[in-house]
């Protein structure tokens, strides 16, 4: 009842790990749940970009349906939660394994991680693993 009387900031309660590891062909489905009052809206993004329905990804509300999933999905998926009294967005990191092209293996501080460089720009992505790394590359 308080809720209905005055605004309630959007919160996220439950969502997909913030990192997932993910089969290069198989499907996964992202999602995250928040509350608020009024009642939020949700919006997923992928890299920044506002993220749209395609022959392989599926909006549905809270959630986001990745399907036959290849190199283009990994990236950092996030879900908004928008209503008048406030904002709030969840990342969830996507990494695609059983890719080579592309990506190294590299160790850094004694941990696994994944070296992708970006062919659009500048930048590139290191994504830890939570694996050490094997004692044959560990200094």
């Amino acid at each position: 009842m308080f809720s209905s009387l005055f605004p309630v900031p959007p919160s996220v309660f439950k969502s997909s790990p913030h990192t997932i590891n993910v089969k290069k062909g198989s499907n996964y489905t992202l999602f995250c749940e928040g509350s608020g009052s009024p009642e939020p809206t949700v919006t997923w993004q992928k890299d920044g970009n506002l993220l749209a329905d395609t022959r392989r990804t599926q909006v549905l509300g809270n959630q986001v349906k990745l399907l036959d999933i290849s190199r283009e999905d990994g990236g950092i998926y996030t879900c908004n939660f928008e209503n008048a009294a406030g904002a709030i967005s969840q990342p969830i990191t996507v990494v695609v394994e059983g890719i080579m092209a592309g990506y190294a293996n590299i160790c850094l501080f004694g941990l696994s991680a994944l070296f992708a460089p970006q062919q659009t720009s500048v930048e590139s992505v290191v994504v830890f693993t939570n694996r050490t790394c094997p004692k044959a590359i560990h200094r």
